[in-house]
């Protein structure tokens, strides 16, 4: 449990906010922050409340003198309010923690825009590239992402060759590590999916290694469970129907239900049905779903969007019951892909859950859509309550030629309206068939490939929360200026020096 510091522990100046570093709370600060620029703005937060507590002190002193008949029970000011970080004991038992992350004791306490609990309709969001500590996996396009524990879990992929490597991003020390797994070989594999279930990921279907013989690519229906704990692959045995072999589907989670959607077959035809898996069970069952929904579909994106309260979800069949008059629109989102004539589509479908009977609807949007695409990256947001959606391609017509897109859409869940974006910072190249993630206030984007080369192996972050872009957004302004400055002064003295040459050249000739 983090201590509670008495304003005399705090700096009252800049000359001490190093001796505060090595106060617990400041350590604590200093060894969880991603940047320089968050710790600062933190202890010197903390710096401005000790100022106003003391003030407050005084006072209560200062009234004390005047009347010493005073009851203090009936001062305004006899509350004094110490500073603290709000933390359980649970969380702070966790190693790797990050005050970035939704987790994160530090996120919980500073104020931010997104307490109004509505995202603003027009909204700046800045790029980070990460300067990563030590190796880097190899880039990759088609590949998986997912957190679990204040770790991003990468997996698959292909490049060179079809990876089938599992490696961790530790987002509070901005390190990779290559993991060694035990247990059953898990085949090498792109354009599967990932979703995590009681701290283990499970890994279903993918293309894998080319069968010459038969002249098509080989997919897989099977299920393969990863324990993060001691990192061993396992087998899951499945019963209940049978599952076509697939890759490009897509899928979501919700309680203990995986569900899946579409893809493509080894033929590379498209796929149309929807599946849920009991991962307590281990049971498959084909879905009879209500409604228009995607149809034939692949390279499309799914994610789950479930209000507070429904968070205990342990089936996709029944929801936790909302409060009297509180509106929501929970449910599995399905966002573009390809279609059966193979063209790119932005077409946006809901499934509605919580009951026996799930229902396709289409959800009426305001503002401007994403343009139609496919293997892009789609991620919900919970903490702002938004989904984002980034990259991805469109083919041109009656060409071998595509076109990809480093673009980014917010869609405001309560309301369904696509937000006016300004996008700023270090802004990734054009990418599809790359992988993204949510944590925290954040998006994790890594790999994909753009229109003639593979994508960098850097891992990107987009800032979401406003409050902290507009930090980074002045940062970034400031040192800008500062490069000009020192520009600028450069240029100046070199055209002294030349003045000074010529100068000198004319009084020699004279």
């Amino acid at each position: 449990m983090l201590e509670r510091d008495t304003p005399e522990e705090l700096p009252s100046d800049k000359l001490e906010l190093k001796l505060f570093r090595k106060s617990p709370l400041g350590t604590r600060i200093d060894e969880n922050c991603l940047s320089p620029l968050t710790t600062r703005e933190i202890l010197y937060q903390k710096r401005s409340q000790a100022k106003r507590m003391i003030k407050e002190k005084e006072e209560l002193r200062s009234l004390a003198n005047k009347s010493y008949t005073m009851e203090y029970s009936a001062s305004p000011l006899r509350t004094v309010h110490m500073p603290f970080i709000k933390v359980s004991y649970k969380k702070n038992k966790k190693k790797n923690l990050d005050v970035n992350s939704s987790n994160s004791e530090v996120d919980e306490y500073l104020p931010t825009d997104d307490e109004s609990h509505l995202f603003p309709e027009f909204c700046e969001v800045f790029w980070t590239r990460l300067d990563c500590v030590g190796w880097k996996p190899e880039s990759s396009q088609q590949l998986s992402m997912v957190v679990v524990q204040n770790k991003v879990f990468l997996i698959g992929g292909i490049s060179r060759s079809i990876i089938g490597d599992v490696n961790v991003f530790i987002p509070a020390y901005k390190r990779w590590e290559k993991i060694q797994t035990i247990g059953v070989e898990s085949e090498p594999r792109f354009g599967h999916s990932t979703v995590e279930y009681k701290q283990k990921i499970y890994l279903f279907g993918g293309g894998t290694d080319f069968n010459a013989v038969h002249k098509l690519r080989e997919c897989l229906n099977g299920v393969k469970v990863l324990n993060t704990e001691n990192f061993e692959i396992s087998n899951l045995k499945c019963s209940g129907s049978y599952i076509t072999t697939r890759k490009q589907h897509c899928c979501a989670i919700v309680g203990k239900h995986m569900f899946i959607h579409g893809g493509m077959n080894q033929k590379n035809n498209l796929l149309d049905d929807a599946s849920i898996l009991n991962l307590e069970k281990s049971h498959w069952k084909l879905l009879s779903i209500k409604g228009l929904g995607p149809g034939y579909c692949g390279f499309h994106t799914a994610v789950t969007i479930l209000h507070p309260s429904q968070k205990p979800a342990s089936s996709i069949y029944k929801l936790p019951n909302l409060k009297k008059n509180q509106e929501t629109h929970t449910g599995i989102y399905i966002f573009g892909g390809i279609n059966r004539e193979r063209k790119a589509t932005n077409n946006l479908f809901l499934l509605k859950i919580g009951t026996k009977q799930l229902t396709w609807i289409t959800p009426e949007t305001k503002g401007t859509p994403p343009s139609p695409r496919f293997q892009h990256s789609m991620s919900y947001n919970e903490k702002l309550d938004i989904l984002v959606i980034f990259g991805g391609r469109v083919d041109i017509v009656n060409t071998q030629h595509y076109t990809c897109f480093n673009d980014v859409f917010i869609l405001r869940i309560q309301d369904w309206t696509w937000i006016t974006i300004k996008v700023l910072g270090n802004v990734p190249t054009p990418r599809s068939g790359h992988a993204s993630v949510s944590y925290g206030t954040k998006i994790y984007v890594f790999g994909g490939v753009g229109t003639s080369a593979y994508c960098s192996s850097n891992l990107y972050v987009l800032e979401l929360n406003q409050k902290t872009a507009r930090h980074l957004i002045e940062d970034e302004e400031r040192r800008k200026a500062k490069e000009l400055e020192v520009e600028t002064m450069r240029t100046k003295r070199v055209e002294f020096q030349q003045e000074e040459r010529k100068k000198g050249g004319f009084r020699n000739s004279e």
